[in-house]
């Protein structure tokens, strides 16, 4: 369920002049959904902030329906604005954490009323300070406390980048759409191929230019970072934004099965490979065949199996699993059949070996 948003604006003031762009809606709807934090903007020379958040945060609502509250929170918005173009600029009056992204013309959106995980302890105590302070009419503030909601530091850069994401629209909506620059229309033709994946820093900027030149090749694709990070996410974007798009995606998670379940998975088994073999399978690779092949988690094969996949990336064929014949038995009337992928060898894999680094 939603989280019920509360917005107290100062009377005769208007928090908007301009019609919201769509981005911007996404950029709101995405922070209530991640965080359960709201939007705000704040106008230019003038006109207020709009402090707005959900009303699940009882210490926050009444601040904002308490005359001197409310001013403080204003005031602390203004001065967060003033103090940093971009990024965390708190804390507000009673130690809260605000991000902000500034625009143009003056003002900017910004987030209020949360806490950065690192910090709680630190903030609980100034925040029960200031209720105390300004006798709000807040019933048991340690327990409202718990509420206020919670940002793990990792997520800090990503809610800077939405901010960031919302002012460049709007700001681009102001000039009315006034042409861009060819780097910038390089960078927004790249965004808008990727809008799927929400960033517009330096590094995510990189990552797009890297996307662009892969969804032209027919290269294999490794993709590291940790887990969270976005690994099948780019793999995804790389299927949808190239030829292939029309083609099969299969993804699998190599760390699910063991070797032998694996194994058949990857490149099928013919009819008594092993006991309850009753027929002949097409593995992961087949199915593939002209698509993209997703493994997840790559790096928890065993060296085996890691040697196996990396016959069938160099050769482009491979063997469906047929059981292992030992000395003295034969392979019956039908021997192991040799299977060629067709284009599969330009078929793009990509998994985790490595648990540093980011890719989103």
């Amino acid at each position: 369920m939603r989280p019920q948003m509360k917005s107290a604006e100062v009377p005769g003031t208007a928090s908007r002049s301009l019609p919201e762009p769509h981005a911007v809606r996404s950029v709101r709807e995405t922070m209530r959904r991640w965080w359960g934090i709201e939007l705000g903007i704040a106008g230019g020379a003038g006109r207020n902030p709009a402090p707005a958040v959900p009303a699940a945060n009882r210490i926050c609502t009444a601040c904002l329906a308490d005359e001197d509250g409310q001013r403080r929170c204003v005031e602390s918005i203004r001065k967060a604005i003033a103090q940093a173009p971009s990024g965390l600029a708190g804390p507000c009056h009673l130690g809260l954490d605000i991000a902000v992204a500034s625009l143009p013309e003056g003002g900017g959106f910004f987030a209020c009323g949360f806490v950065i995980e690192p910090r709680l302890a630190a903030v609980r105590e100034g925040a029960l300070r200031g209720v105390s302070a300004l006798r709000l009419p807040v019933v048991d503030p340690a327990e409202a406390f718990e509420r206020v909601a919670r940002i793990d530091e990792r997520d800090v850069p990503r809610l800077t980048d939405l901010l960031a994401t919302a002012a460049a629209e709007m700001a681009a909506c102001a000039s009315g759409g006034a042409p861009l620059r060819s780097g910038a229309r390089e960078r927004e033709k790249r965004m808008s191929r990727f809008a799927e994946i929400v960033g517009t820093s330096p590094p995510m900027q990189a990552l797009y230019a890297l996307l662009d030149k892969l969804v032209k090749s027919d290269i294999t694709v490794l993709v590291t970072g940790e887990n969270g990070t976005g690994k099948e996410l780019i793999a995804r974007a790389l299927h949808r934004s190239g030829s292939r798009k029309d083609k099969p995606f299969v993804a699998q998670n190599c760390s699910a099965l063991n070797d032998n379940l694996l194994e058949s998975e990857l490149f099928g088994h013919v009819k008594g490979a092993f006991t309850g073999a009753t027929r002949d399978k097409i593995g992961l690779f087949k199915l593939a065949d002209g698509g993209t092949l997703f493994l997840d988690e790559v790096g928890d094969m065993s060296p085996s199996m890691q040697v196996k996949l990396l016959r069938v990336l160099q050769e482009s064929t491979f063997l469906p699993w047929a059981g292992r014949i030992r000395s003295g038995s034969t392979c019956g009337s039908s021997p192991p059949r040799t299977a060629t992928c067709g284009r599969w060898s330009s078929a793009r894999s990509s998994g985790r070996t490595s648990s540093t680094g980011s890719t989103s």
